[in-house]
């Protein structure tokens, strides 16, 4: 038993020391990969991204770029994605922490988003979007995917400055988890929300009143 501990130390020690050994090269593979990956055209229905100086760093476990902007992708006329215009972030840093759970923590000195408002008619106190809509099946990533590659570890995101359509609403903190394939919990500030789906669209519940966005899928049956 003491000689299978031994071997173990002795592995750990190694791998580590190999890591430490070669963390600049490592990194930068890593970092021409990541690159590489963001800089492909993977068609109109997926985001694109211009960047500058994002940098991977292995033993920190964290990336970092001066600016990462985020060009929304092209869905049909009227879906909700197409209302985000763009997100762009300056001087972030985001790293990975591994203590009993995996959290993501993103730290950017500015981040921009651009969207179009939105129209809301009230209906037995609820609002629904008149401008917007969600499209189940066209867009299954927005929950499946993205949960699939997520799952319930949390992100958090600061900012000092927070500029939606140009206007700075100063500091910011932005928390949220998928408690399971159908719900995201949201704390912004303080505030909890939650964006539930459901087969006739996602309900988005506020501290302040709940909306609604229709499933033209739904509606078409």
């Amino acid at each position: 038993m003491n000689k299978i501990i031994i071997f173990i130390v002795i592995l750990l020690l190694g791998v580590s020391s190999l890591i430490i050994f070669y963390r600049e090269n490592i990194s930068a593979k890593l970092s021409e990969n990541l690159n590489d990956n963001l800089e492909k055209n993977w068609g109109d229905d997926h985001p694109k991204f211009t960047k500058d100086n994002l940098k991977v760093d292995l033993l920190d476990l964290s990336i970092s770029w001066n600016k990462l902007n985020i060009l929304a992708p092209v869905f049909p006329q009227g879906h909700v994605i197409n209302s985000i215009k763009n997100i762009d972030s300056s001087n972030c840093i985001l790293e990975v922490s591994l203590a009993l759970n995996i959290n993501l923590d993103a730290v950017c000195e500015e981040i921009r988003i651009g969207y179009d408002l939105f129209e809301w008619e009230l209906y037995q106190n609820l609002n629904i979007s008149k401008s917007h809509f969600i499209l189940f099946g066209y867009d299954r990533n927005i929950f499946e995917d993205l949960y699939g590659k997520q799952g319930n570890h949390i992100v958090t995101i600061n900012t000092n400055n927070l500029y939606i359509n140009n206007t700075n609403h100063g500091h910011y903190r932005i928390e949220y988890y998928f408690q399971d394939e159908d719900t995201i919990r949201i704390n912004i500030n303080k505030n909890d929300f939650t964006i539930k789906r459901q087969k006739e669209g996602l309900k988005i519940r506020t501290p302040y009143s709940n909306f609604f966005i229709l499933n033209q899928n739904f509606f078409q049956l």
